[in-house]
């Protein structure tokens, strides 16, 4: 059976995904975590079948790949029962439900609850298990104005798909786009955030240019510190997305250091669609002045000259007009497939013979979190660090929000829109996450939050509900929460059973 197929899991929770990995492995099936020409079958959640978002799928029907559900793997598991040696195995397809079935079931009756408890527990262990899981950063360097359509893109499509194949290897990814927070108007502390956030995600960097050479500082208003030094005789006029690109790339590869790029990728916009954008929105798409036209082209030389071709894309798109207000381009399916494959790539080689210790910043609580989740908190947590790194000001405030937090206290916050209420919030969390409890100097608070705008499901209400349960769930021992079920309940019917006594005897006397 193992010379039939090859077969790529995909849209699948941790829990189901590995359970799938163990039955391909005992019945001698090869799993890819990528496309190729081995490739048979594509398998994902019953309810992703006609998924036309998920990149892999979309790859896979081009490629006239058939995208089964999981229980074909159930059908494979039970044709190999031929074989005197095999062990059958039966899918659990209670791990890999919908949030609505779980509510919808509720009282389906003891059997079916104590069913559900081994299931939970049942992935909670799986996923319990294996390696400690390691953190990715990728830095996203591009202008503002002009790519709203590339980064929604990378959003949407190409990090969950590459947040659910890391998943396998027990990596997180967490993008790093700063042009969510700083803007062309920013102060002047934009340079030094910049170029330090791209310390904190080497080695990994995407690259976006087209023809605008964003803002541009005055003068290079950054830290005393010897890596920054370079700037001293850095010519003067470099825009923000310059010195990002040389500082991250470009300076090592001109000092003869190859390895730079080994997670890096650019790409360079062609701009034959700007010949259909409207009028009104050519501004966003153009060159700001004629020293930003000489130094873009400047800036895309350096590039194709230093930087390796297999690093480097240059993609067409078209013009897709205003989009959530936005304007936008589309057509970017061969634009996400080349960051996909490229960053997987890097991300396998940088980790693979990487070896863990006690030192590294290491998140156990993801463990018990499934993908989608992993990476709506991904998306909130780089919300929060943008928005408390540019934070300024309001110090009794932010220590009498600190106090109530800290305590049994609650607490909240209101003001009138762009009141600064966000990024008050998200400084306070910020600290609360480095801040260690009063009762153990070596724990730290659990901060969970939620920003509404900080991703595109943010407005969905049952999605906000499961990502928050799931999270609290990931700071709570499972041992303890079955021990306070089992004595609270009994004391909640105890109590309920005294209020009706207690009602009864009221009726009477009345």
């Amino acid at each position: 059976m193992s010379s039939k197929y090859c077969i790529v899991l995909c849209g699948l929770t941790p829990a189901i995904k590995n359970e799938l990995s163990q039955i391909l492995k005992q019945i001698g099936i090869e799993c890819s975590n990528t496309l190729n020409s081995k490739v048979t079958h594509v398998v994902v959640a019953s309810s992703e079948v006609s998924n036309s978002k998920i990149m892999t799928i979309v790859r896979a029907k081009k490629l006239n790949i058939p995208i089964v559900g999981p229980e074909f793997i159930y059908n494979l598991s039970t044709l190999d029962q031929q074989n005197p040696n095999s062990k059958k195995i039966k899918i659990n397809q209670n791990i890999d439900i919908d949030m609505s079935n779980n509510l919808n079931n509720e009282n389906n009756g003891n059997n079916n609850e104590n069913n559900n408890k081994n299931n939970e527990n049942k992935k909670i262990s799986i996923i319990r298990g294996g390696n400690k899981w390691r953190n990715a950063k990728i830095f996203i360097s591009s202008t503002f104005r002009d790519m709203h359509g590339e980064r929604d893109y990378l959003t949407r499509y190409v990090f969950p798909e590459l947040q659910e194949r890391c998943a396998n290897i027990h990596i997180n990814i967490s993008p790093v786009d700063l042009r969510w927070g700083v803007t062309e108007d920013e102060s002047q502390q934009a340079v030094d955030i910049c170029l330090n956030e791209v310390d904190n995600c080497r080695p990994f960097f995407i690259g976006l240019l087209g023809e605008r050479y964003g803002w541009v500082q005055e003068n290079y208003s950054i830290a005393d510190e010897f890596k920054f030094s370079w700037l001293k005789n850095c010519e003067p006029g470099k825009s923000i997305t310059h010195l990002e690109m040389d500082y991250g790339v470009l300076n090592d590869l001109r000092k003869g250091k190859l390895d730079a790029t080994r997670g890096a990728v650019f790409l360079l916009r062609n701009n034959s669609f700007m010949n259909d954008v409207n009028y009104d929105c050519l501004k966003d798409f153009q060159s700001e002045n004629e020293h930003a036209s000489n130094m873009i082209v400047k800036l895309k030389n350096d590039i194709l000259t230093l930087v390796p071709k297999e690093k480097i894309k240059s993609y067409n798109c078209n013009w897709a007009g205003i989009v959530d207000g936005k304007p936008c381009v589309r057509g970017l399916e061969s634009f996400g497939e080349f960051v996909l494959e490229n960053l997987w790539q890097s991300i396998q080689n940088e980790f693979s013979n990487s070896n863990l210790n006690e030192n590294e910043n290491l998140n156990e609580n993801i463990k018990t979190l499934s993908n989608d989740v992993l990476i709506e908190n991904s998306l909130h947590d780089h919300f929060v660090d943008d928005h408390a790194r540019l934070f300024i000001g309001r110090e009794q405030l932010i220590k009498s929000i600190f106090k109530k937090a800290t305590s049994s206290e609650n607490a909240i916050i209101l003001g009138e829109p762009g009141s600064g209420k966000s990024s008050l919030v998200s400084k306070v969390c910020s600290d609360l996450k480095k801040t260690t409890t009063t009762t153990d100097s070596i724990s730290y608070y659990s901060v969970i939050y939620h920003f509404v705008g900080a991703s595109p499901q943010s407005t969905n209400v049952r999605y906000m509900l499961k990502r928050l349960c799931e999270n609290i769930l990931s700071f709570t021992p499972l041992r303890v929460t079955e021990r306070k079920t089992q004595s609270i309940l009994p004391t909640i019917a105890k109590e309920k059973e005294n209020d009706k006594e207690n009602d009864n005897d009221k009726d009477n006397d009345n």
